[in-house]
């Protein structure tokens, strides 16, 4: 039998790849359910204070480089002396990856190969931190890809017997892409219906703002600084960059609410992948279990217990109780932030559903957009772009 290309064989390599999570044992104070909501909530935090708040930025961007080092660091040293467990650093892993983590990614590129644009990150910044933030963010980067390569390659090495490591086996890349590819939609689960949807918007607000988005470009094409060599390299390249960053700025402008709609999608994609629908990982490990084994046509995997019961009580464990009280002062930040600015926060929620009914407006039918910096006073209908009005 050949499924999705792969063989039978490659078919029971990726099975019992997945069993060794599925099977492994779990820290509740690494997984429990206040570790997940307390990270959860700190990273919705920190990015709403480093994308809103003007005091001290530097220590809200280090919270969360303390935050992931500290997980990476202890992961690293107890899976030298073999004391964690396969599925523990694997939901490490998963828990320091974090939309937050990856635009500081993002940022960082963006602050070392285009340093005439380098993102608001970086220009937020004091001059002095920026080479510091860029350079903990590509160690942190390094880190991602060491901890993937130990917990899926070298699991003999780092790993103790007893945690059903003689049942793991290295798969092919081709097995180790598919379950790759299966446990990334099976993450989605809480973001399923809005994923198809993002795009789908994006797609009509480009096509519908295509003047807007050619005007755009030719105003950034003109401030391009030539290069002394390979100019080869330069026109493919600067036009790339060029389009992109006019097409994010002309729908982004145009419809602030698809900003929100996208972020809100991301973090929704990431709570799923650190389990948040359910109160216990192990259920959620027998939810992804279920749903390969019934993919391969395979038989689902044995759980003994049902772990309701205990995870209730391990919300009151100590490790727990204090991953918890971590979220406090974030959250005391943002309280504080929104009643320093409540009138300016007031005034967008008033603005947003009027945002919405335009942008929707703009999605079907075409026209004009209240308020943007690309539309003009008023919108008129079936126009198919924005202009100003003289």
């Amino acid at each position: 039998m050949v499924a999705f290309g792969l063989s039978p064989s490659e078919v029971d390599e990726v099975l019992v790849y997945f069993d060794c999570f599925a099977l492994s044992e779990r820290d509740p104070d690494m997984q429990g359910f206040l570790v997940r909501i307390s990270a959860l909530i700190v990273n919705i935090c920190l990015a709403i204070l480093i994308k809103w708040s003007d005091e001290d930025l530097e220590s809200s961007v280090g919270v969360v480089f303390v935050q992931v080092y500290a997980i990476l660091l202890a992961t690293f040293i107890s899976m030298n002396n073999k004391s964690l467990s396969i599925s523990d650093s694997h939901f490490a892993l998963v828990l320091t990856i974090s939309p937050l983590a990856v635009y500081f990614v993002f940022a960082s590129f963006r602050f070392v190969f285009m340093r005439r644009t380098p993102g608001l990150l970086y220009l937020r910044l004091a001059r002095e931190y920026r080479a510091i933030i860029a350079t903990s963010t590509f160690i942190m980067l390094a880190l991602w890809i060491v901890l993937q390569m130990l917990v899926y390659f070298a699991r003999d090495h780092v790993f103790n017997m007893h945690d059903h490591t003689f049942r793991c086996s290295r798969p092919t890349f081709k097995a180790w892409l598919f379950y790759r590819s299966v446990e990334g939609i099976v993450y989605l689960n809480w973001s399923y219906i809005l994923v198809p949807v993002v795009p789908a918007l994006f797609l009509v607000y480009v096509l519908r703002h295509v003047a807007d988005i050619w005007r755009e470009f030719k105003r950034r094409k003109e401030r391009v600084v030539t290069w002394r060599f390979a100019r080869w390299i330069q026109v493919p390249w600067s036009c790339c960059q060029c389009m992109l960053a006019s097409i994010w700025l002309v729908v982004t402008h145009s419809h602030p609410w698809f900003f929100f709609l996208v972020v809100f999608t991301v973090y929704l994609s990431w709570a799923g992948a650190i389990g948040m629908p359910y109160l216990s990982m192990t259920l959620f490990y027998r939810y992804i279990s279920d749903t390969i084994h019934f993919i391969m046509d395979r038989d689902p995997l044995p759980f003994a217990e049902d772990p309701e019961d205990a995870s209730i009580s391990d919300i009151f464990s100590f490790g727990q109780l204090l991953a918890g009280a971590a979220a406090l002062q974030p959250l005391y930040q943002v309280f504080r932030l929104a009643w320093l600015r409540r009138a300016e926060l007031w005034d967008n929620v008033k603005r947003l559903p009027r945002w919405m009914w335009s942008g929707l407006v703009y999605f079907f039918v075409g026209g004009r957009i209240h308020g943007s910096r690309f539309g003009g006073k008023g919108w008129r209908r079936r126009t198919g772009r924005l202009e100003r009005r003289s």
